[in-house]
């Protein structure tokens, strides 16, 4: 409660009472109305997810990280053991769980704690809470890309000490260099979001998959929908095999 407090003095200092009504709103909507039976949710590539909005906004995101879900729906495997490096709201999480079924399971880390709990109310909503295991741990070199306050707490993870996987599933806007180059196993699919914008550029990224040595067998914008952004800002989702 003291830090909704302080981020509510903070909006009024620098934006306005009004501006802080705005969103004061917004956010009571989004994180208590539609917790409420009957009150609808918005879907991000079909999966529901919690998210502050106006009950007269369609938020929904249809092709919400259409390049990470289409490796998932092709490659994964029943029984597969999946580790998730980025969290977000838990769509991807969702969907492995979905492929691996309950011989399988799904291992995130995610070094945003607002984040780690989204992945989880997600996973359970969606009827996969046994599958999806969330870690709040920064893996390899941390990037401040929410603003998270409490980063310092967050424990550590080296990428030599990742567990073992089939799978394994890169979305930690721009980490993703630090963790192929210190990784010690060799799952058999490797999915990397690319972000060019945060030092981790596609370029790169394919150069050490294939050093490593694995197979790029499909380079496609992170999401159809907003594809001249991820082009201008090199969001890419590359999927390599193990050869």
């Amino acid at each position: 409660m003291t830090t909704l407090i302080r981020k509510g003095v903070r909006v009024i200092r620098r934006d306005g009472v009004m501006s802080f009504i705005k969103k004061g709103s917004r956010y009571v909507y989004g994180e208590y109305v539609t917790r409420l039976p009957l009150i609808g949710l918005p879907t991000y590539n079909g999966i529901p997810v919690q998210k502050s909005h106006f009950p007269w906004e369609d938020i929904s995101e249809p092709t919400y990280e259409s390049g990470l879900v289409a490796g998932i729906e092709k490659y994964v495997k029943s029984g597969d053991t999946i580790v998730t490096v980025g969290g977000g709201y838990g769509v991807t999480a969702v969907k492995s769980a979905q492929k691996v079924g309950n011989e399988g399971r799904v291992i995130v880390f995610e070094g945003s704690r607002t984040h780690v709990q989204k992945t989880r109310e997600t996973a359970r909503r969606c009827g996969v809470g046994d599958i999806v295991r969330v870690n709040h741990r920064i893996v390899g070199s941390p990037k401040s890309v929410y603003g998270n306050s409490d980063e310092a707490k967050v424990q550590r993870l080296q990428p030599s000490d990742l567990p073992e996987c089939d799978v394994l599933e890169l979305d930690c806007e721009g980490a993703e260099i630090d963790i192929l180059q210190n990784l010690m196993q060799k799952p058999r699919v490797i999915f990397v979001e690319s972000h060019g914008l945060y030092d981790a550029s596609s370029e790169q990224i394919q150069t050490i998959l294939e050093e490593m040595p694995y197979e790029i067998v499909s380079k496609e914008v992170a999401d159809d929908n907003k594809s001249e952004f991820c082009v201008e800002n090199d969001i890419y989702v590359l999927t390599a095999i193990l050869q």
